[in-house]
């Protein structure tokens, strides 16, 4: 969602009157432009923020999944270490 000029003015505590007036519109296509491009650009940084969540997740519980598997590795390990000095003794 993108603010409005209210709503940028009124979480600042501005009044109307103190906001600087908006530039004159300029040629009509260039306006279409600049709406497609801001979409695009919307859209862009929406589909980024996507993948950087996904893959965020992602790493997250490949992580977990890592750290669970070295625990067993461990505990493996140390049952073994266990055992075999048991077993010399």
């Amino acid at each position: 969602m993108i603010p409005t000029r209210a709503s940028v003015a009124a979480a600042a505590g501005w009044s109307r009157n103190a906001l600087p007036e908006a530039p004159p519109p300029a040629a009509k296509e260039e306006d279409e432009e600049h709406a497609e491009l801001s979409i695009s650009d919307q859209r862009t940084l929406y589909l980024v923020n996507i993948f950087i969540g996904n893959t965020a997740r992602f790493l997250n519980s490949f992580a977990s999944l890592c750290q669970d598997k070295l625990a067993q590795v461990h505990s493996f390990w140390m049952k073994l270490s266990f055992d075999l000095i048991l077993s010399v003794q």
